[in-house]
């Protein structure tokens, strides 16, 4: 029996989803900021749906999240290191992002993600910023699914909701439309040239002035063409 539809309907009062002409859920235009760049996307990861419809408002850990999700974080310790790693990134074969950490429950500033489907693929993957000495990144480990996810129950224990987990996910596909599905890497993948890219870049550098990151001055200096912008970003007050 499907879950009933008046619970899942509920989700509609939520801005970022609508319906469409086939009674399905979907995702609402997306019209938001990311401090992330994506370097490259994965169309068969539907996170939006999965995290903010299925686990956020129902509580489901969907199956592709337990199985063939498996991330390589990345942290660096100032922003200078984030922009050597984001240098690495573009230039790598991986389904990646890196930028801004502005969530309160994860450590650090500043992050990166590469995306695997295997743990197997992790640890391939994982060592190949271990052995770069060209950024920053003293913390380098393998993770699964989404952090969101694990602040509800580490991942170790998810094989307990496993099988109640599986039939609601199948459930709730029935309801919303993923076929015509609102991918976010790939959107903003697709969305980020080169000038979107230099004014997520400018974010960083604001929000390093304002932790007061070692570095940024010297990022600064090699970013901007103006030898006097930093003088513009940060007022200076008068000592007396």
């Amino acid at each position: 029996m499907l879950m009933e539809k008046k619970s899942v309907n509920s989700i509609l009062a939520d801005p970022l989803w609508r319906k469409d002409s086939d009674g399905k859920i979907i995702f609402a235009e997306y019209g938001g900021k990311t401090p992330w760049i994506y370097f490259k996307s994965d169309l068969e990861r539907r996170c939006l749906y999965w995290l903010e419809a299925y686990f956020n408002h129902f509580g489901v850990i969907p199956d592709f999240c337990r199985n063939k999700c498996w991330k390589v974080a990345i942290k660096p310790d100032t922003l200078i290191g984030l922009f050597e790693l984001s240098d690495f990134l573009e230039k790598s074969d991986f389904i990646c992002k890196c930028g801004m950490d502005i969530r309160d429950y994860t450590f650090g500033p500043w992050a990166g993600f590469i995306y695997t489907n295997s743990l197997d693929e992790a640890r391939i993957a994982e060592i190949i910023p271990k052995l770069s000495s060209s950024y920053r990144c003293p913390m380098v480990i393998i993770k699964r699914g989404c952090t969101e996810m694990e602040r509800k129950m580490p991942s170790s224990e998810w094989a307990a909701t496993e099988a109640a987990d599986r039939k609601q996910e199948k459930e709730l596909n029935e309801y919303f439309g993923l076929e015509m599905n609102f991918n976010h890497s790939t959107h903003w993948h697709e969305q980020q040239n080169d000038k979107l890219k230099h004014e997520i870049k400018v974010e960083w550098i604001k929000h390093a002035i304002a932790i007061g990151d070692r570095t940024v001055k010297k990022v600064v200096t090699g970013f901007f063409d103006d030898p006097d912008y930093w003088d513009k970003l940060v007022i200076p007050s008068i000592n007396y």
